[in-house]
């Protein structure tokens, strides 16, 4: 910024903050009554555009740094929630199946959807609505009446808005799980 008067300097700050050039001008001390013509011929000046361009370009690298952190921290959420663990009994022994003897495990299923939730947000596919949908009932029937072979085979256009989002949760669902 160092080609730049003060004032520029503070347009370009301003502006960065509130994406207006006439209240970014009078912030900058341009005279209200000619903030909005001087905050149009400051946007025309190419090196307060460029200022501007570097100074979004940088928060722009910063901001996806930040996400790509909380992307990676998810997806070890995400890897741990579905690590099988031992399950334990009320004095603190490993389960055992009594028919063959193994240790009983467990994964953590609502941290693992709680992870993909997150990691579907950061990646802008909100899934809130269709993860906390009430309705389990399609056509009639409760979701855990249908077979697999049969959800297959529904057509989700002749559904309504409900059936349609449980059952896309339920296909998100199986996606999601196959994939570890």
């Amino acid at each position: 910024m160092s080609a730049l008067s003060p004032r520029q300097k503070l347009f370009v700050e301003n502006f960065l903050i509130t994406g207006n050039a006439t209240q970014s001008a009078k912030e900058a001390g341009y005279a209200p009554s000619s903030a909005g013509e001087q905050g149009c011929k400051l946007l025309r000046n190419p090196l307060v555009t460029k200022e501007i361009n570097e100074a979004e370009r940088l928060r722009s690298y910063r901001l996806k740094l930040a996400q790509d952190y909380e992307l990676l921290k998810a997806l070890e959420i995400l890897e741990y929630a579905l690590e099988p663990k031992k399950r334990y009994t009320q004095k603190g022994e490993p389960m055992t199946d009594p028919e063959t003897g193994e240790y009983v495990t467990t994964k953590d299923v609502n941290g693992a959807l709680n992870a993909l939730n997150f990691i579907a947000k950061i990646r802008g596919k909100y899934l809130t609505d269709v993860i906390t949908a009430p309705a389990r009932i399609i056509q009639g029937r409760p979701l855990e009446d249908w077979t697999e072979e049969e959800l297959a085979t529904i057509d989700a256009e002749k559904l309504s808005a409900k059936e349609a989002q449980t059952l896309a949760l339920e296909r998100a669902e199986k996606e999601a799980l196959s994939v570890y």
